[in-house]
């Protein structure tokens, strides 16, 4: 399709009932908020409810520093406490070790 254009929606820590009608409004309505007026030709909604962990104060809490624990050894990952939510930006920015 000429003009055509691919979407994706991530919903984070997703609890409620997994109504695909209701979704796609949703996801439309959003997606015109930001883009204008469009037709959503498709639509395939997925659900993984534990892909996303719930940030909570304690979660948050037990996040560790990428270093510390070790001279010679740096942790990286969503996991780690880099000051970001525990997303694939925060996995990024734990990778960066400072020079050894």
């Amino acid at each position: 399709m000429e003009g055509s254009r691919l979407y994706s929606i991530t919903v984070s820590a997703f609890d409620s009932d997994f109504d695909p009608a209701a979704l796609k409004t949703a996801a439309h309505k959003e997606l015109e908020a930001y883009f204008g007026e469009f037709e959503m030709s498709d639509f395939k909604p997925s659900l993984f409810r534990s892909a996303t962990i719930l940030s909570t104060p304690l979660a948050e809490s037990s996040r560790p520093p990428a270093s510390g624990f070790f001279k010679n050894a740096y942790i990286a990952g969503d996991w780690v406490n880099t000051g970001l939510p525990c997303t694939m930006e925060s996995a990024a920015a734990s990778a960066k070790v400072p020079e050894l």
